[in-house]
C-alpha cells in the first residue's frame, strides 16, 4: 500500500494551514489508519511518517521554512509518549485519546486560541473560565438538552461555581420529548451500551460443625467455583435539566429554556 503521508501534507499546506498544524493532522491520520497492536509498532510508524515529513522540499512547504515542522512533530511525539499514563491505560484507549484531539482542528484552523481539557479535569479548570458554551443533539419540551455524555457534569460544575451555561442549537432539534431523569433519556434515545466481562475463580472452603451438632464427624466441603461479572456501562448521551441552562442561542433568537415549550406549541398548532 503506497504511503500517502507527503501527499496529505502537501494538500493541507496548499490550503494555507500552518505547517505544524498540517504535520499534526497528518500524524493523527496515521494513527487513525494504523493497524498497530502495540505502542512500539505505532511509535515506529509515527517516526517513519515524521522522517518523511522532515524530508519535505521547499515546494512541499509552500515557500515556508521547516523549522516549525520539526518543532510541531517533536511536540506531537512528546504529547503522545508522555501525556498518557501508559502504565494505566490500554493501548487502544491511548489511541482513541489522541484521535479525540482532531476535534480542536476547526478552532486551530480559524486561529482561535484553544486548550484541550480532559473530561475528568472540568472541575479543576472551571474556575478559570468565564462561561460555558455547548451544542445539543436535541432539546426536550421542558427546556433541558440531550447531548454527548459529559455535558451534564459540565453544567453541574458551572452551576456550583456560578458560571453561565449557554447552549447553541438549531430550532429543528426541538423535540416533544419530556424526560424526567437520566434513565428516561437513555430509554428514549436508546443510547445505552454495556459490556460484561466474567471472571471465574476457584475457592476451597470447609464446613465446621457447631458444638450442638448431632453429626459425629465433619468433612470438608468440595471446592467451589465463584463467578463474578464486571459490567461496563457506556451511555452515549446525558440529559441536562433546564434549571442549569442560562440561555439558548437559536435561529429563532435568544431563548430561555422555558420558551422551548412555547415554540413547540406554536409550531405544532399551525
Amino acid at each position: 500500500m503506497p504511503d500517502n503521508t507527503l501527499d496529505l501534507f502537501r494538500s493541507l499546506v496548499s490550503t494555507q494551514v500552518a505547517i505544524p498544524v498540517a504535520a499534526m493532522n497528518v500524524l493523527v491520520a496515521k494513527i487513525q489508519e494504523s493497524k498497530a497492536a502495540t505502542w512500539m509498532e505505532l511509535e515506529l510508524e509515527l517516526r517513519n511518517a515524521i522522517a518523511l515529513l522532515k524530508s519535505a522540499q521547499d515546494e512541499d512547504l509552500g515557500g515556508r521554512t521547516n523549522i516549525s515542522l520539526t518543532s510541531g512533530c517533536d511536540l506531537f511525539m512528546k504529547y503522545v509518549t508522555r501525556a498518557f499514563s501508559m502504565e494505566n491505560l490500554e493501548f487502544s484507549a491511548c489511541k482513541k485519546e489522541v484521535i479525540r484531539l482532531e476535534r480542536v482542528k476547526p478552532f486551530l484552523d480559524a486561529g482561535i486560541p484553544t486548550k484541550f481539557i480532559r473530561d475528568s479535569a472540568v472541575g479543576v479548570i472551571m474556575e478559570e473560565v468565564d462561561l460555558c458554551l455547548v451544542g445539543a443533539e436535541g432539546v426536550a419540551e421542558n427546556g433541558g438538552i440531550i447531548n454527548e455524555i459529559g455535558t451534564y457534569q459540565i453544567a453541574l460544575v458551572a452551576n456550583a461555581l456560578r458560571r453561565p451555561f449557554y447552549v447553541a442549537v438549531e430550532s429543528y432539534k426541538f423535540s416533544r420529548m419530556y424526560p424526567l431523569s437520566q434513565k428516561d433519556t437513555l430509554a428514549m434515545t436508546r443510547s445505552r451500551r454495556s459490556t460484561t466481562t466474567t471472571a471465574t475463580a476457584a475457592s476451597s472452603s470447609s464446613s465446621s460443625s457447631s458444638s450442638s451438632s448431632s453429626s459425629p464427624t465433619s468433612s470438608p466441603s468440595p471446592d467451589t467455583t465463584t463467578t463474578s461479572a464486571l459490567t461496563v456501562d457506556l451511555p452515549a448521551v446525558d440529559f441536562t435539566p433546564a434549571n442549569f441552562i442560562t440561555l439558548m442561542f437559536t435561529d429563532l433568537g435568544v431563548l430561555t429554556p422555558a420558551a422551548v415549550s412555547d415554540e413547540l406549541i406554536r409550531l405544532y398548532a399551525q
